[in-house]
């Protein structure tokens, strides 16, 4: 399968539509896992490209830890591959853990996917930025709503599960104990105020 704009851009909106269809159309690409993770690393630069342009349209004043973060573009640029790479890898343990059949250049592959198709979301709200800044709000707010049923529809395809709400309730509590183990590494090893 050739990996034309217009082929992309027809799976992207086929993933919003018909989420576990767009993410089987991916995972039928057969990518190895080297190729997973080169388009993880692009997706990661492309991402930190957005938020430097958003940056720079709209400065954040931000706690010293998130500012550290946006301090230099490849710092950015590696956060969100270890980031993304992060949550593949949890994305196949757990999964297999739970009795799921996906491997890890699948996981890859998806996360990849799933990062960009919240790329489009984001150059429109880059876009309603310049033009109408009330949206850019209610766009974030529909981008998140986006990602958790995206994410919540990738996983089942990816590890062949039926339950959409046992998927998503295990999200949140993988996220919720990645976030506390986060804290308390945060707090412990670096002294950060949460």
């Amino acid at each position: 399968m050739d990996l034309t704009l217009p082929l992309l851009l027809n799976a992207a909106r086929l993933s919003v539509e018909r989420p576990k269809e767009g993410a089987r159309q991916i995972l039928n690409l057969h990518l190895s896992l080297g190729e997973a993770g080169i388009g993880l690393a692009l997706m990661a630069v492309i991402s930190t490209l957005f938020a430097e342009i958003s940056n720079m349209l709209s400065p954040i004043q931000a706690e010293p830890i998130v500012a550290a973060a946006f301090a230099t573009p490849f710092g950015l640029a590696v956060l969100q591959f270890v980031v993304m790479g992060s949550a593949a890898v949890l994305i196949r343990i757990v999964g297999r853990w739970a009795g799921g059949r996906g491997d890890l250049a699948g996981a890859l592959v998806l996360v990849g996917w799933l990062q960009a198709i919240l790329l489009l979301l984001q150059v429109v709200q880059l876009m309603a930025l310049l033009v109408l800044p009330a949206f850019v709000g209610p766009i974030g707010l529909f981008g998140v709503t986006l990602f958790g049923w995206l994410l919540t529809n990738f996983v089942a395809e990816l590890h062949s599960f039926k339950s959409l709400g046992k998927v998503f309730l295990c999200i949140l509590a993988v996220l919720l104990g990645t976030s506390l183990l986060v804290a308390i590494v945060l707090v412990f090893a670096f002294g950060v105020r949460l």
